[in-house]
């Protein structure tokens, strides 16, 4: 949808009715910015030697459009190697907290990362490093349990093991976590059907 556009095929009335539908019966939404097709707003900015600050004005109009209070950044295929866009996406991400905080709201967020079976690759664990050394706090680290790459024969032992992996993971990156508040910050997200 393009926010704020009232075209009758790609303007984002529908979607906002839906939100106002959700809401109306108690509800709430995330919005997810992201995925493995398409370019990220992040890369975009970073590519055109745009600044952090203009990136969380972008993240910000889509915020305010919405009323959101919950957003996920889902950072993978290439995105999650662009060390550049990673670094401007975490101080964006940072500013709309502190922006949030200042205006007397809560903003959650959530990064949404590949993983295999064995946790988090570098990169992975960059992505998250980078979120974590601006001061952005986490209220999940959700990771595709998905094909791996290879596949596998046990999906549900490959998400318990990615998901245990994470765990230990975060304990390493933010040492004053226990393993339960660590647990609290993992989101498992499987694959239904096929790859």
């Amino acid at each position: 949808y393009g926010v704020g556009s009232t075209d009758a095929v790609t303007g984002d009335a529908p979607f906002l009715a839906g939100l106002e539908r959700v809401r109306a019966h108690g509800g709430d939404v995330a919005v997810g910015r992201g995925g493995a097709a398409g370019l990220e707003l992040a890369a975009a900015f970073q590519r055109a030697g745009k600044s952090a600050a203009e990136l969380q004005a972008a993240y910000q109009a889509v915020i305010d459009r919405y009323a959101l209070t919950y957003v996920d950044f889902d950072i993978e295929g290439f995105h999650v190697a662009d060390t550049a866009s990673v670094a401007l996406r975490s101080t964006a991400i940072r500013g709309l907290q502190d922006a949030a905080t200042a205006a007397g709201r809560t903003l959650k967020v959530s990064l949404t990362l590949p993983v295999m079976p064995t946790g988090l690759d570098a990169n992975g664990r960059a992505v998250l490093a980078s979120a974590l050394a601006a001061g952005v706090v986490l209220d999940a680290v959700n990771i595709m349990c998905m094909d791996y790459g290879a596949g596998t024969a046990d999906m549900g032992k490959a998400a318990i093991d990615a998901g245990e992996a994470l765990v230990a993971q975060l304990r390493v990156l933010v040492p004053a976590l226990d393993r339960a508040a660590a647990c609290r910050l993992v989101g498992l997200t499987p694959m239904i059907g096929i790859n």
